[in-house]
């Protein structure tokens, strides 16, 4: 305590983050000091770190209650998933790159693609920010990536054990904690809070203070039990807390608390770092430091904007998130322990997780300028296109689709999840093959890969059909949602260029998804990078002569899957591209101003009878800020309105010559 408050002076006195004066005074005072040693027992600093944890995260719940964090759900989930796919990456090639073998490239992968919740909390308390809102997404986007560590290391540990992927292991854990999760929150709910309310009503500060302390104690001592994480647990306590009317003091009465004992994790993580290692891997360390640094930084910025949030914030957003801590250790202490990992690794690990923890306070600090110079860097045209995609989003997030339209999507991403999962069943099943490599009949050159990178092709190939299909859905889906958001206008000229932006950008992040996630779930198989990138332009080439092959044999088969279930003798379609919805194949969406001098107007949808006329269907009604979706058959078409019709080319044209006035022939539909 007296080393962690001389430093925390220290760095008041110079106006630097006192996390940095933490971690150096538990390196001052930990067991690799030369010449002394002041800490005999580091158990007990680990302990008090423990305890420091639950009080910080268990604070952190009241600022960051449900509800913040369900205002900021999607920006949260889709910079965590974005974070931890490029970042797993990056960290299996930094590992070939470092001459590392597969299973260390593979932990190396899962240390760097979580940031550490506990740090990004403290800075956002020592700058002041928690009031702003990349707090709540940062804060979010952190406990997502704390469960999506949770169940890698389920995922490592079965491979560390067994050599492959045990998917009924991984299963039973992301089932526990789902269950933990839901048993917690509506435990909170339905008990804690009225619990708490009830104590309140004594008008005792130590009674109520105790009494929280103890569900959070109790929470956090169960997490550990499950083998889940200590803050989690606190957290989502804090969360649900914050819910009761009591929930300020008891927040008041529990900082003084919390800033006794958080500075002892941070202590403890100094105590870890042994200087002699640091000097023997001194360039691998500055490698993955630049590539937690500005990789996370990228990947948690690209994610942020990717979800809505305006450039700046999502860059603050990737700073406060450019770092690692305590899952990584977590995570490089599993390899270590089932000896699939040299020490290095770990050491390693402390390292760079002790300097991002230096780098990261300072970036947050100057990310106003920080951004001020990459945007002078972008160039224009850029620039106004991401804004035109944050406007898009902002515009999107306003408007509510049609009940057909939503029926569709509804439909495509079902059969996404479908294809996924067959995707999924066959890389595992490959995987499992790979253990038995040694008993096939032939033998697979290792400059061509192996065994394992010929098993790989094999389940590639055999899922093409399946990357063919979901892709097509996805541009489907793609073109319809910026064609709804993004009408054919002559009045907004540039609705055209944002429609195919919108429309380009949602289909090149989803074949990256797409494609990220076949990488992780096949890390186990992946050959050398140059054979893998062989392989690569192979199944693109055989993609793309065979494309529309690939397209009647997937049709072929939904159709026989149809046909079995049916029960029909007979096919229920002949022509492969008929099983679409002709929404996905040639329809569009027109939007048409109703004039003053057009006899439509005043009259009802019913009256006008542009589906019985045309085939065209109305779907939506624009009026000044008003937007009128599915509209009823009695709503009155008025002067000015905009009328949004779905339709083949031929319908909308003979709609759109209707509403203007130029077919004069309506009829009143009954």
């Amino acid at each position: 305590m007296m080393a962690a408050g001389v430093a925390a002076l220290v760095c008041q006195l110079f106006k630097q983050p006192k996390i940095v004066g933490y971690i150096i005074a538990g390196l001052v005072i930990g067991p690799y000091t030369p010449l002394w040693s002041l800490i005999d027992n580091e158990m007990s600093v680990l302990t008090l770190a423990d305890i420091g944890i639950i009080f910080l995260m268990f604070c952190m719940g009241f600022e960051f209650n449900l509800r913040k964090l369900t205002a900021v759900g999607v920006p949260a989930f889709i910079t965590a998933c974005a974070d931890v796919i490029f970042s797993f990456w990056l960290g299996l090639i930094v590992g070939r790159l470092l001459g590392w073998n597969g299973l260390e490239s593979l932990f190396l992968g899962a240390i760097i693609c979580t940031c550490s919740t506990t740090v990004a909390s403290r800075m956002l308390t020592e700058l002041g920010h928690l009031k702003e809102r990349y707090a709540a997404v940062i804060m979010g986007a952190a406990i997502v990536e704390d469960l999506a560590a949770i169940t890698l290391i389920a995922v490592l540990t079965g491979i560390g054990i067994t050599g492959t992927v045990r998917a009924e292991s991984v299963m039973l854990k992301v089932g526990e904690l789902i269950t933990f999760l839901v048993v917690v929150v509506l435990a909170g709910f339905f008990l804690v809070r009225r619990g708490i309310n009830y104590i309140a009503r004594f008008k005792n500060d130590e009674l109520l203070l105790m009494i929280a302390l103890g569900i959070c104690f109790s929470v956090s001592l169960i997490a550990v039990k499950l083998q889940f994480s200590l803050a989690l647990g606190a957290f989502i306590v804090g969360a649900v807390i914050a819910e009761s009317h009591p929930a300020e003091r008891i927040a008041v009465f529990s900082q003084p608390i919390r800033d006794i004992f958080a500075p002892m994790f941070f202590v403890s993580i100094g105590m870890l770092i042994n200087p002699a290692m640091i000097v023997q891997n001194i360039w691998p360390i500055v490698l993955i430091t630049v590539v937690v640094v500005f990789g996370k930084l990228a990947a948690s910025s690209f994610g942020a904007f990717a979800s809505g949030v305006d450039r700046e914030t999502s860059f603050r957003v990737g700073a406060g998130m450019a770092q690692i801590c305590e899952f990584a250790l977590i995570i490089a202490a599993l390899g270590k322990s089932l000896h699939i990992t040299g020490d290095y690794v770990y050491s390693i690990t402390v390292t760079v997780s002790v300097v991002t923890i230096f780098i990261s306070p300072h970036l947050l600090r100057h990310a106003g300028r920080l951004f001020g110079v990459v945007e002078r860097l972008t160039p224009k045209p850029v620039a106004g296109l991401m804004a035109v995609y944050t406007r898009w989003l902002k515009n999107a997030g306003r408007g509510r689709l049609s009940e057909p339209v939503k029926k569709i999507v509804r439909r495509s991403l079902i059969t996404i999840a479908v294809n996924l999962s067959i995707i999924t069943a066959i890389f595992i099943t490959v995987t499992m093959l790979s253990r038995y490599g040694n008993k096939l009949p032939f033998d697979v050159p290792e400059y061509l890969g192996g065994t394992k990178a010929l098993l790989w092709l094999c389940g590639a190939l055999l899922a093409i059909p399946l990357y063919v299909a979901t892709i097509r859905k996805w541009q489907a889906m793609s073109m319809v949602m910026s064609e709804m958001k993004f009408p054919h206008d002559s009045v907004h000229s540039h609705n055209g260029i944002a429609r195919t932006l919108s429309e380009k950008v949602l289909v090149f992040a989803g074949i990256a998804v797409l494609s990220v996630y076949t990488l992780m779930l096949s890390s186990v198989l992946l050959p050398s990078l140059h054979v893998l990138i062989i392989m690569i332009v192979l199944l693109c080439a055989i993609t793309a002569i065979l494309w529309k092959f690939q397209i009647k044999l997937y049709a072929r088969a939904q159709n026989l899957v149809i046909e079995t279930f049916s029960g029909d003798s007979e096919p229920l379609y002949v022509e492969p591209l008929a099983a679409m919805p002709y929404l996905f194949r040639e329809a569009r969406l027109l939007s048409v101003q109703v004039g003053q001098n057009t006899h439509v107007a005043g009259q009802t949808v019913r009256q006008i009878g542009v589906r019985a006329l045309t085939g065209a269907t109305i779907i939506g009604i624009q009026r000044g800020e008003e937007m009128i979706t599915n509209p009823p058959l009695d709503e009155i078409i008025r002067v000015g309105d905009k009328v949004l019709l779905l339709g083949l080319n031929a319908q909308l044209e003979k709609a759109k010559d209707l509403l203007e006035g130029l077919l004069r022939e309506p009829r009143n539909i009954t």
